[in-house]
């Protein structure tokens, strides 16, 4: 065989695994404002969500009363996550006539399974549902990164009908040394006010029903 006619040879892809990528997530993001960042969201599915909308990574579509993750397309009954921040802020309901501006918690967390990151809204009735984790912070004098907590579903009933709410199931405060370094690392990155104001647009049709923010907050056992 002449050198002409030899086959190149062919060198094989060296295929990185998720523990390399995750390492360098954050590369080339050191100009970027962590507030400009719209990592994905967890959304609690309703009666009045778009079902055709949302479809995991199997083709099957989740039920009223089930999370979403729209970044994994991943369905899940409850969760283990670490919130990183929660800042209260305002958005505009266009939904309601006047466009209205209300009250809403915007947080940052983590997944517990994998460390990826994603954002939850907090409005209307469920505008509270993060107090039990600000208690055990300021309870148990220990930065919010570092305390675990289980989300699950809770259900509500009112003039409107009935809806759904996020909740905290549980939580427990994490001691491992290594993980609690890799939360402050990327804790770090959100440790500062969000300023933009959101809008019902930003967000997917998973609203609990009108009327529903007429529920007091205090008369709801989070």
């Amino acid at each position: 065989m002449t050198e002409k006619s030899k086959k190149p040879e062919t060198k094989e892809l060296t295929k990185m695994d998720a523990s390399w990528t995750k390492e360098r997530m954050y590369m080339g993001m050191k100009g970027v404002d962590p507030a400009d960042v719209r990592p994905p969201q967890i959304i609690l599915v309703q009666k009045s969500s778009d079902l055709e909308a949302l479809v995991d990574q199997q083709g099957k579509h989740p039920k009223i009363g089930q999370f979403f993750h729209t970044g994994l397309g991943k369905i899940m009954d409850r969760f283990d996550c670490f919130f990183l921040m929660a800042q209260k802020g305002t958005y505009v309901d266009r939904r309601k006539e006047g466009n209205p501006t209300l009250d809403q918690y915007t947080a940052i967390g983590l997944m517990a399974d994998d460390m990826s990151v994603f954002g939850m809204h907090f409005r209307s009735s469920a505008l509270y549902a993060l107090s039990k984790l600000f208690t055990a912070v300021v309870g148990q004098q220990r930065p919010m990164f570092s305390i675990m907590v289980t989300m699950g579903v809770k259900e509500l009933k009112g003039d409107k009908g009935t809806w759904l709410i996020p909740v905290i199931e549980n939580w427990k405060p994490i001691e491992e040394g290594d993980v609690l370094i890799e939360l402050e690392q990327v804790a770090q990155k959100f440790d500062k006010p969000v300023e933009k104001a959101g809008t019902e647009e930003d967000e997917p049709p998973v609203n609990p029903p009108d009327g529903s923010e007429d529920v007091k907050p205090d008369s709801i056992p989070f």
